[in-house]
């Protein structure tokens, strides 16, 4: 890439994409491409803790996954395989944030700094004894 040359780009969120999802991604560099557009810088993707703003996102790492276009979601075994080979490797961020999700749902999408000291489940403190209690399988 050649950083001499002045390009233009635009700022968009996915979910400002006609489907809201990542469906219209294609057509959307296509038309970008054809309006002289060289960049599309995106805002964070994360799943918004809290309203739609993408600056509160519940994890780094993790997708909101209504990005993705709903559809058939048939995966085969070769593909169960790749999923579960990709959630071993990625445990070091996944098993927490499962768990935090779910404690969330529990807790009623309350803010983690609203949940009870000991959760049946987990707390905000990752008290030890109350981490096994909600296994990752």
């Amino acid at each position: 890439m050649n950083f001499d040359l002045r390009r233009a780009g635009l700022l968009l969120h996915p979910a400002s994409l006609p489907s809201g999802t990542l469906a219209d991604a294609e057509r959307w560099l296509d038309f970008m491409d054809a309006a002289g557009f060289g960049m599309w810088q995106m805002l964070p993707l994360g799943l918004p803790l809290s309203g739609r703003s993408p600056y509160q996102c519940a994890s780094a790492f993790a997708v909101d996954p209504r990005l993705f276009p709903p559809g058939d979601r048939k995966v085969s075994r070769a593909g169960m395989r790749d999923y579960a080979d990709w959630c071993d490797r990625q445990s070091h961020w996944l098993d927490d944030y499962a768990r935090f999700i779910a404690i969330k749902r529990e807790q009623g999408g309350a803010s983690w700094t609203d949940w009870p000291p000991r959760c049946a489940t987990g707390n905000r403190e990752r008290w030890p004894p109350s981490m096994p209690v909600m296994p990752m399988s």
